[in-house]
């Protein structure tokens, strides 16, 4: 009698090692995928383009490129800072996107051209002349400054490649600016890779942007997916 209910034991215990093996590579291959998460930062300003306020077509382009990155693919995450009309400080921009630990922060901007054509401007954030990486841990206290410097080599890296791309495709749409670095306030207290986008608009129309800024993103966060 005790044999049998040794035996029994043995088999339930086998049971459950075997249910929660299974429960466990279960949970592992759907938490597998990468998620990348990308934080889209309208510009705040009643200045005016073409009776339309940079606030409403800064708003208005964001919309429509989250749009298009999250129909583009399932692991892509797209948040906008800032519902319409709403105003948040930098200070607060900056601690959500960090807490939220995003892969890629882009601040829009919008502004009229007077040139005979339209324009996109690119810029990343430096307080100095030469921009690399310094290596932080969770024991580090980082400024909020010197936030940039966690992942200023990946920011170069893919401003140049969203320049380049823009610079090949905008099929005389546009001219488009080589990166340049400077302190870009938006920009500043962003630990993630962080690119500010200027739009020198010559009208009110900004669709024809929205394609061309959205695959030059997708050039540079695919491959990591």
């Amino acid at each position: 009698m005790c044999t049998k209910k040794y035996l029994l034991l043995i088999l339930i215990l086998l049971n459950i090692r075997n249910c929660s093996s299974f429960s466990f590579f279960s949970n592992s291959s759907n938490d597998s995928a990468k998620i990348f998460k990308i934080s889209l930062s309208p510009a705040h300003s009643d200045r005016t383009i073409c009776d339309y306020t940079e606030e409403y077509l800064a708003f208005e382009i964001c919309q429509a490129i989250q749009t298009k990155l999250t129909a583009t693919h399932s692991q892509i995450q797209v948040n906008l800072t800032r519902e319409p009309g709403e105003e948040l400080g930098r200070i607060q921009i900056a601690n959500r996107a960090n807490q939220t630990n995003i892969n890629l922060f882009i601040s829009l901007h919008v502004y009229h051209e007077c040139s005979s054509k339209s324009k996109i401007n690119l810029y990343y954030y430096t307080k100095q002349r030469f921009c690399s990486n310094l290596n932080f841990t969770t024991l580090n206290f980082m400024n909020y400054s010197d936030a940039y410097l966690a992942n200023c080599d990946q920011t170069i890296n893919w401003g140049n490649k969203i320049a380049n791309y823009l610079a090949q495709n905008q099929k005389q749409q546009f001219e488009v600016e080589q990166l340049v670095g400077l302190p870009f306030k938006p920009l500043a207290g962003i630990q993630a890779p962080a690119i500010g986008i200027e739009i020198g608009l010559k009208n009110s129309d900004w669709r024809t942007y929205v394609a061309p800024i959205t695959e030059a993103i997708l050039l540079c966060i695919l491959p990591t997916l």
